[in-house]
């Protein structure tokens, strides 16, 4: 469960000061025009207008963020050519700028260098030529099962609303004049040459190959043995043969069932989105077979099926095989899989692999509680395949999380030497471990490279190692200012014979984001911070750090050039109109119960005539781990993904607000932090069944209530509790009938007359682990902060709203806070734990076997008894074909049991979408019925 994170803002006594505006960039500068409200009436706008309104909006919108750079899918020249101090590789990227006219394409592919040679890039795709080929591979056919793969690839790979039309697979120098440039537009595959040092050029079409079921291309340069000349090697899974292995030209073709397509586990909670790897020669293909014969199917629809393990269920099981290409063989590494169970008996999931050389691969293998991890060199030259542990931890206090900073450094003997980020010492840092194959000595501890919080690495950035220098290029998040609680992203660099000594690349008070070349020698880095849209720099990171940060702020500033150098793609110099209405101001606060920093960003609407006008206030949220909504860069402060509805909000006189509590992705803030998520402030006494709870579909209990038994003062265990009555705070000055409760609010006092009686509990057992109660308690701490604070917010008016983890959370807050928040709007919410994956429900609840009081009183069907009997105060929305939260597991079973004990609620189901909502048609009924159901019932 992986979704968009959003950007963030910041306010003048919290954010260091930005770089002043420049005439080539005068975004920061310009002015906040202010738009009329929405035609409304007493009751609101009505549907129509919202619907015409919001039509205007997000056609506005998008073409405003369609102006600001985009560079997507960079990929650097690759060769050995480029590998060295003093040739920085040109690149070629995607990017909505000037696509070819009538080619049905939207897209163009652009061609730049890092170096001084080439001050502007140019676009590789012209002509009528180029027009004719790309409109024939638009609607060239595709084979219906590769469409539903995709779709489901898209889905895995965060639910981005940018899919590149042109998906670029490859650019490698083909000589010393020449690049090779490989992409795939839907099912045509086609190979183009283009000359670099020619500013005329454009792209040349070589090959044009139309493959109705191509699936996960991957395309390896490799030398011919016989010619000495460079090849390329197109590997793909076949769709139209049921996901076969095939080797472009060579019918490669093995196993009677599909191989290396990763299991549903792997692609949504581990990231890992292929099943084979070819080897750096194209000789060899380690692949993975996945046996799933023995998770049940479940049917989402009548003819859509699909295999999900779910928690405390066998998950599928991954074999290793290897491909041997000349001879087109496929050959079972069952004494390698025997050998893993010897070094790592605990091992469940396969979760990275890859190849050091043409004889050496290594996997990366993790327990299926997620609290050991190893990754292993496989040795597999000659018929004897050998194995090496090259990195191995555990961890008692919290899962391990997985990520790509994982790379091999050549050594000049035979020993192995690897660079990795790992939280061992309770922050993200890069160590550097060595291993020496067949020895049997135990292996030297690894080399601390990096030390948190000071530069606390993000492991959702990418990683590259300079060999010849030893540099080690990563990201890390650093203070926006020296007193600011604001975090930005920046690109840093550490060299293995320096360990401790952190250099940073990009200016402070920017965040930025790098896209690296493999050998470490450019990038591409784009930069914003929250008054300023993003930058897109492309740079040399040679000859030294001065010369690359250098050149990096004279693109900032603008420098003598026109454009600037360096500059991939820009903007017209000016905050685009419509999105510079938000405007967001950042917050931040500890949490009275957990002593845990909570951060978050506040937008108020441009139309507020008096600071003394409450006003109605919508609560974003996701609340979940893996995620933050509240950082330093430019799409943050706009509300990221939910900019349209934002700025809906806005128009129509809401406050909107976004918060990071405990468990958010923020690596600055340590392990602890985010291990915080499924901790309760205090202990819960639960029951793992109750007289009158509907049980799951493998007969265990799905819910239980708990009566209030906590008294004054108590310091024990606490029960699941009613909601007690309202009470009444100052707040800024003045009384205000605060919706809300605290704890010791409520010990002590009676309950609402529409609450529902407390239930006896049977089997009581306390529980330390859930989820829904400790992030939920910084949401509501952050807005009675806010109320606190004297910021015109009517309490009495709040709706939370939330997708995912975010409907979960949303229904949570209706239930345990009913006082705080009038409403709440709830998409694809999981609502019982055990119905969902296995490797995301266990890695913060452990085996529901053991646990299962922890995945009852994380249930939101336990809550249900306590949700409001008062109208228009639920609206819960679902696609049918969610294949991540089923409907008919977790949204069903909820209005079963809404049904059962009377509680009104509104229900709109999208019989065509999935987990997130895709169509257009349906975005837009979506979002004109959540404006128009708040403005009727908030």
């Amino acid at each position: 469960m992986r979704p968009a994170s959003a950007p963030t803002p910041r306010t003048a006594g919290t954010a260091a000061a930005a770089p002043a505006p420049s005439a080539k960039h005068p975004a920061a500068a310009a002015t906040t025009p202010t738009k009329p409200p929405l035609p409304s009436s007493r009751s609101g706008p009505s549907w129509l207008d919202l619907a015409a309104h919001l039509r205007k909006l997000r056609s506005t919108v998008y073409a405003e963020l369609a102006a600001l750079p985009a560079v997507h899918s960079v990929h650097f020249a690759s060769s050995a050519a480029t590998s060295g101090t003093s040739n920085p590789p040109p690149l070629v990227y995607v990017s909505p700028r000037r696509p070819l006219a009538d080619s049905g394409v939207d897209q163009q592919l652009w061609l730049a260098r890092t170096d001084d040679t080439i001050a502007e890039p140019r676009p590789l795709l012209l002509g009528h030529e180029w027009a004719a080929r790309l409109r024939r591979a638009r609607f060239a056919p595709v084979s219906p099962l590769a469409a539903a793969w995709r779709r489901s690839g898209l889905e895995r790979q965060r639910r981005s609303l940018h899919q590149c039309t042109i998906d670029l697979l490859h650019v490698s120098a083909h000589d010393a004049a020449a690049l090779l440039v490989v992409f795939v537009v839907r099912s045509t595959l086609f190979v183009a040459h283009v000359d670099p040092a020619d500013p005329t050029a454009h792209a040349h079409c070589l090959a044009q190959v139309h493959l109705m079921g191509i699936y996960d291309p991957q395309i390896v340069r490799a030398v011919d043995p016989a010619t000495g000349r460079p090849r390329l090697a197109c590997f793909y899974l076949d769709a139209c043969s049921h996901g076969q292995l095939h080797l472009l030209e060579l019918d490669l073709t093995f196993a009677s069932r599909p191989v290396a397509l990763p299991d549903y586990n792997a692609q949504e909670e581990f990231a890992r989105h292929t099943g084979y790897w070819p080897s750096l020669t194209a000789r060899r293909v380690l692949f993975t077979a996945v046996d799933d014969t023995h998770v049940p199917l479940f049917a989402i629809a009548n003819d859509v099926h699909v295999r999900y393990p779910r928690a405390g269920l066998p998950n599928p099981t991954t074999s290793l095989h290897l491909c041997h290409v000349p001879s087109r063989t496929a050959t079972a590494l069952a004494d390698v899989d025997a050998m893993l169970d010897q070094v790592a008996p605990w091992r469940e999931y396969l979760t990275r692999a890859g190849w050091i050389d043409d004889d050496t691969a290594w996997v990366q293998v993790l327990s299926r509680n997620q609290r050991r991890m190893a990754v292993v060199a496989l040795h597999l030259a000659g018929t004897n395949a050998a194995l090496t542990v090259v990195w191995e931890e555990e961890s008692a206090t919290k899962w391990i999380p997985i990520h790509s900073l994982i790379a091999f450094v050549p050594t000049p003997d035979a020993s192995l030497a690897l660079v990795i980020a790992s939280e061992r010492a309770g922050f993200m840092e890069l160590y550097h471990a060595t291993a020496v194959p067949g020895s049997p000595a135990p292996r030297p501890p690894p080399t601390r490279l990096t030390h948190g919080p000071s530069f606390a690495v993000s492991r959702w950035d990418p990683l590259a190692v300079h060999h010849e220098t030893g540099t080690v290029f990563f990201h890390a998040r650093r203070r926006v200012g020296p007193a600011s609680p604001l975090f930005e992203t920046c690109l840093c660099s550490v060299d293995l014979t320096s360990p401790g000594t952190v250099h940073a690349w990009t200016p402070d008070g920017w965040d930025a984001r790098a896209v690296l070349s493999g050998c470490g020698t450019a990038a591409v880095v784009t930069l914003s911070h929250l008054r300023h849209p993003p930058v897109v720099v492309g740079t040399s990171l040679l000859p030294t750090r001065d010369a690359a940060a250098g050149r990096i702020a004279a693109a900032l500033v603008g420098a003598a050039d026109d454009p600037p150098r360096g500059l991939l793609d820009h903007c017209s110099g000016s905050v685009p109109a419509t999105l510079s209405l938000v405007r967001p101001q950042h917050f931040h606060l500890t949490s009275p119960a957990s002593g845990l920093p909570v951060q978050g960003f506040l937008w108020l609407p441009t139309t507020t005539t008096s600071s003394e006008t409450p006003l109605p206030t919508v609560v974003i949220a996701y609340a979940g781990p893996d995620v933050a909504s509240v950082h330093a860069d430019w799409y943050a402060g706009r509300a990221g993904g939910a900019v349209v509805r934002a700025l809906a909000l806005l128009e129509l006189g809401f406050a909107v607000v976004m918060v990071d509590g405990r468990g958010a992705a923020h690596p600055q803030l340590g392990a602890e932090f985010e291990a915080a998520i499924a901790r309760p402030d205090a202990p819960m006494v639960v029951a793992a069944t109750v007289s009158g709870t509907s049980a799951g579909e493998d007969g265990a209990a799905a819910a239980a209530v708990v009566s209030d038994t906590s008294s004054s003062g108590a310091a024990g265990p606490r029960a699941l509790q009613t909601v007690p009555a309202a009470t009444e705070e100052r707040v800024g000055g003045r009384h205000t009938a605060l919706r809300a409760r605290t704890r010791s609010q409520s010990r002590g006092r009676g309950t609402r007359s529409n609450d529902p009686a407390p239930l006896p509990a049977a089997n009581t057992t306390t529980v330390t682990t859930a989820l829904g109660d400790g992030e939920l308690a910084d949401q509501v701490a952050a807005l009675r902060y806010l109320f606190a604070q004297g910021v015109p917010l009517d309490p009495a008016r709040v709706a939370i709203t939330g997708w995912s983890f975010g409907g979960f959370v949303a229904l949570m807050a209706l239930a345990k806070y009913p006082d705080v928040f009038r409403v709440a709007v709830a998409g694809a919410p999981v609502t019982c734990w055990t119905q969902y994956d296995s490797a995301y429900a266990e890695r913060f609840l452990g085996d529901p076997h053991a646990n299962a009081a922890a995945y009852t009183a994380s249930s939101v069907l336990t809550y249900v008894p306590r949700l409001p009997k008062e109208p228009n105060r639920l609206f819960l929305v679902h696609g049918q074909l969610d294949d991540n939260v089923h409907l008919a597991r977790h949204t069903q079973p909820l209005v079963d049991a809404l049904v059962r004990h009377g509680v009104p609620h509104a229900l709109q189901v999208y019989p065509s979408e999935r987990h997130g909502l895709r169509q257009a048609p349906s975005i837009e009924h979506f979002e004109t019925q959540y404006l128009w159901w708040l403005t009727q019932h908030l």
